[in-house]
């Protein structure tokens, strides 16, 4: 770094020193990303919280909230670029099998009738900033006389005694569509109407894209964007299904550089 990049004495930081810097600082901790040794992640952290420093000065109040964004940049520079969980990843909720059926694919499937509660969830702290990307086939209904079948997907939700806790994105073709529920309270609410779509059917494989930044998901269904969603502060993933199956496969989970 070289000393042109900070301001001088007695005034407080340019914009484009500022950039400068942090771009500067950024560079060095992406050359440590791929040595993997004690040493190198000390000073890739060392410079996390530079960066993180460096925010907070300008943009960010609070050593709180700088040295939060220090750990997200050191996340972002030094765990693997991208995560592809498989059935052991999760840990089921209610009557429950999570079965890997192939090498990149895996299956949720509630064993036993009803609508509450069946899924399982995955605790993910390994980015603070993420997006998920997969296919899913909903399988079902598996008793066409209780009417009701889908799945819904939760992302900073969490689980209590059995009972999921989250935001979700819900494909449900008795409502017509998509719709965004909150978790226990409101899952067969019919308030919450559904972004109606003729696509949404079983027995097809349908692609998402879910960005989690912050307190909110930006959801991509089929390569469109569908809407956002405002998150709780938990650290699972959740995958949600009733009187149906759920077929998951080529699940990424990448990271997302975290905001300045």
């Amino acid at each position: 770094m070289t000393r042109a990049n900070f301001p001088p004495s007695g005034q407080g930081p340019q914009p484009g020193s500022v950039e400068s810097l942090l771009q500067e600082l950024i560079g060095e901790t992406q050359k440590l990303h791929a040595r993997r040794n004690p040493l190198r992640h000390a000073i890739a952290w060392a410079l996390a919280v530079c960066i993180a420093a460096v925010i907070s000065n300008v943009t960010v109040p609070g050593a709180h909230r700088a040295f939060v964004t220090a750990g997200c940049y050191f996340k972002y520079f030094t765990e693997p670029g991208v995560t592809r969980p498989s059935a052991s990843s999760f840990q089921r909720f209610g009557v429950t099998s999570v079965t890997q059926v192939s090498g990149s694919a895996f299956s949720v499937t509630p064993e036993d009738q009803g609508y509450v509660w069946f899924g399982a969830d995955m605790p993910f702290t390994r980015y603070c900033d993420y997006r998920i990307d997969f296919y899913a086939e909903l399988v079902g209904p598996a008793n066409p006389q209780l009417g009701g079948y889908g799945y819904g997907i939760g992302v900073r939700g969490f689980t209590v005694n059995g009972v999921p806790s989250a935001t979700t994105i819900q494909y449900d073709p008795p409502f017509g569509g998509l719709r965004i529920t909150p978790i226990p309270c409101c899952a067969n609410s019919p308030g919450y109407n559904p972004f109606t779509s003729p696509s949404v059917i079983a027995g097809v494989y349908r692609h998402w894209r879910i960005d989690v930044i912050g307190s909110n998901a930006y959801v991509s269904f089929e390569g469109k964007g569908y809407g956002q969603m405002n998150l709780g502060s938990g650290d699972e993933v959740l995958l949600r299904v009733w009187n149906a199956s759920v077929d998951v496969k080529d699940m990424t989970i990448t990271p997302i550089k975290p905001s300045m």
